[in-house]
């Protein structure tokens, strides 16, 4: 689930006998909920809810998680003490530090409901050096999160984006692993974590035409999303977090027609989109939707061929423009000396 439009990240995975877990909650996310669950099916997802994983402190990524953990701990205390369940929250230690400030002018029942797992003490101590500062898990409440949740493991690791971004990788017991990438540039750690992952979710955020872009933002584009999720051999990859700057849609789908011939490079690649439900199992059929989408999104071809020739007059201007600096010579400066007038001189000496 999530927000195209705003590009808002609100990620949901279902675990049947287990429990939800929700990857970022950006702004308006209980509201994108509660369309999305309408009714009682909103509570009981409410009830199910399990974990609560941030990928780091942007805001399109951690501001409704305020309002989740309020409506969570409000059907909690109204249910009987015997069926009350903690909510693992998961991510940067400065999310914490906001949200039990914020606890305390407003009593929300973090310390009866909440139990919070810093990302830093979940990454594998393989990538751990000796200039990291010492990690300081609860191993004990760690290995009760495993067995509710019944994963095998939970791991993090950083990824480069902004200071305490994380990536994670979750494993069941059943086998089956979920990679979630955050917002990244493209990430070895998160390749080795994510090893034969059974889906990559993996943010694709910048268009394929402006790598540019992609690097002085500090995200990834389809391409790199795409390269990532094979290079770990994950069996689907799931591209999301597309920005509205250039296209709803990432541009092979655009233009599916002139991509088909590449479809080994698409075969186990999807895209997400508004409260897109999709089973594990079925994934095998999203890259058929491409020739749909790509009717579908017919209007998205002009306004992208419009921001494309946009891009290239404003490169060519500014290259223009650079040229023209280096060739004009730098202007003279003129130095004016000032005679101190005879008064002013004398007039200290006579005093």
């Amino acid at each position: 689930m999530r927000d195209l439009i705003d590009v808002v990240s609100c990620n949901v995975v279902m675990i049947p006998g287990v429990g939800n877990v929700i990857l970022d909650c950006g702004e308006g996310s209980n509201a994108l909920l509660k369309r999305h669950f309408a009714g009682a099916q909103y509570e009981e997802f409410i009830k199910g809810l399990r974990t609560l994983y941030v990928s780091h402190l942007h805001a399109d990524h951690h501001l409704g998680v305020l309002g989740v953990l309020k409506e969570y701990t409000k059907l909690q205390q109204s249910l009987p003490s015997d069926q009350r369940q903690p909510l693992f929250l998961i991510g940067p230690w400065r999310l914490f530090s906001s949200i039990y400030e914020y606890n305390q002018v407003e009593n929300i029942g973090l310390d009866e409901y909440i139990i919070p797992f810093s990302s830093y003490n979940l990454i594998p101590q393989d990538f751990m050096t000796s200039n990291n500062i010492p990690q300081n898990l609860d191993i004990g409440l760690f290995q009760g999160f495993l067995s509710t949740m019944n994963f095998r493991a939970f791991e993090t690791c950083f990824v480069p984006h902004c200071p305490h971004a994380y990536g994670v990788a979750m494993t069941h017991k059943s086998g089956w692993k979920i990679v979630y990438s955050g917002d990244c540039r493209p990430s070895g750690d998160l390749v080795e974590i994510g090893r034969d992952a059974t889906v990559c979710i993996h943010e694709a955020t910048v268009a394929e035409s402006q790598p540019q872009e992609a690097l002085e933002k500090m995200h990834c584009t389809t391409g790199e999303a795409i390269m990532i999720g094979k290079r770990m051999n994950a069996k689907h990859i799931l591209l999301t977090h597309f920005s509205q700057k250039w296209c709803k849609i990432p541009e092979f789908v655009v233009d599916w027609s002139k991509h088909k011939e590449e479809g080994d490079k698409y075969k186990n690649v999807g895209i997400a989109f508004d409260h897109m439900r999709v089973k594990i199992g079925e994934m095998w059929k999203l890259p058929l939707m491409y020739s749909a989408y790509e009717v579908m999104y017919g209007d998205e071809r002009t306004r992208n061929t419009w921001f494309k020739a946009n891009n290239a007059r404003e490169e060519s201007k500014n290259a223009k423009r650079g040229l023209e600096e280096k060739v004009e010579p730098p202007p003279k400066r003129v130095h004016l000396q000032v005679a101190e007038p005879e008064s002013l001189a004398t007039t200290g000496a006579e005093q």
